[in-house]
């Protein structure tokens, strides 16, 4: 959880989402996450999680997506898919958007007296 999250941002700015995974299936099971395609950098993604017992949820883990600094607006979604090591069919996914822009932009002039 949870299954997608937006958040806005500055150039350069690092935003942090807070997610956790939930075992629903009902045996212990340990899952692998994996990182979609993406371009902005990306952190905090463990390799593995678990052993999760039936039911359980994981402690809450937090990942990073940085707005690369030479940009003025755009937007990066990243999906990270986690997969049962005990049956590989079962897989869950978020998607994480991190949006770059401003609203409004104002340049006043410089006056010299």
């Amino acid at each position: 959880t949870p299954l997608a999250a937006t958040q806005s941002g500055v150039p350069g700015q690092t935003l942090t989402y807070t997610l956790t995974l939930t075992n629903t299936g009902n045996v212990t099971d340990t899952f692998t996450l994996s990182i979609g395609d993406h371009t902005w950098a990306v952190s905090g993604v463990p390799g593995s999680i678990g052993p999760l017992a039936a039911f359980a949820s994981s402690t809450p883990f937090d990942v990073a997506i940085t707005i690369p600094a030479d940009i003025l607006e755009g937007s990066q979604t990243v999906t990270i898919t986690a997969t049962s090591n005990g049956d590989s069919s079962k897989t869950t996914s978020v998607s994480l958007t991190a949006l770059c822009g401003f609203d409004y932009f104002y340049v006043l002039p410089m006056v010299a007296k």
